[in-house]
């Protein structure tokens, strides 16, 4: 039986990221358990590469280029697994992260399970997230929208519940895909954190970081923290008041001043966007 599918996609940019995300993924115990369902967008160099690693179960379609969430949703069609999980192109899996995931659904149940993400370079939580130690614990909704990346996400398996293709990159709006879903997850079942499952991540070169990049997944979360707020007021009120001082806080403070200035627009943008969408529906 398949327990976990761990879905990815790439275009091909980064070879020697994409080797050691698959170099993981061959190295997780219990691999028969284990599929890894990949969208190509590289025009079929990254199968070459697959095929390098012992990785028992493949599924794999080579696509046209498209948007993250539309890539995710092809896979999500073709994957079996009870759970799956979210991989970016340069992330590293722990070894044991499926058994990990089969010992917390035996002692705890079927329930949507949030990991560490830790940076590959210092070993602390990736963003700077502080993470719980405790095997199993419960989220206050604000500890769930911080800690929801989609890295930490392992999601059991539900047939309708796909991406928003409008949001993630590459799409209309840039980012804040995986939140969507998992407040959609919050609807049919609970959300808890685990320390036992580890995926690590690159840190982000912030002198990379385009300003159109912040200022789409701004927007993207703004639109998605908006819709959320009918049924979580408190909470959605609590993140984006936080948000919006640690942004100005940012702009006043920070060298890297034009991100935190390109996040504060995003998000003033996001709510207008919900509003027209509101008023014009």
């Amino acid at each position: 039986m398949i327990e976990l599918s761990i879905i990815s996609t790439s275009r091909g940019n980064r070879e020697g990221d994409f080797v050691n995300l698959l170099r993981s993924v061959s190295k997780i115990k219990n691999k028969s358990a284990v599929e890894f369902v990949f969208y190509d967008q590289s025009g079929s160099a990254c199968k070459k590469l697959v095929e390098q690693f012992d990785i028992n179960n493949i599924k794999y379609i080579n696509g046209e280029p498209s948007s993250l969430s539309a890539a995710r949703n092809e896979c999500l069609k073709i994957a079996s697994g009870r759970y799956i999980c979210f991989a970016d192109d340069d992330a590293i899996y722990d070894e044991n992260i499926c058994n990990n995931l089969i010992d917390l659904v035996h002692k705890y149940g079927e329930h949507v399970y949030i990991g560490k993400v830790i940076n590959a370079q210092t070993g602390e939580g990736y963003g700077g997230r502080c993470y719980k130690q405790s095997i199993i614990s419960t989220l206050s909704f604000e500890e769930m929208i911080t800690l929801g990346l989609s890295l930490s996400l392992f999601l059991p398996r539900v047939k309708d519940i796909f991406f928003d293709e409008e949001l993630g990159a590459g799409a209309k709006y840039g980012g804040s895909e995986e939140t969507d879903v998992l407040l959609r997850y919050t609807q049919i079942t609970s959300i808890l954190y685990s320390s036992t499952l580890v995926v690590m991540h690159p840190a982000e070169d912030f002198n990379k970081i385009s300003f159109r990049k912040y200022y789409n997944y701004s927007v993207g979360f703004s639109l998605v923290m908006l819709r959320a707020f009918k049924n979580n007021k408190l909470g959605v009120f609590s993140i984006m008041m936080k948000l919006i001082y640690r942004t100005i806080g940012g702009i006043v403070v920070s060298k890297n001043r034009k991100i935190y200035v390109s996040r504060l627009l995003g998000l003033i943008v996001g709510v207008f966007i919900h509003v027209k969408k509101l008023v014009f529906s």
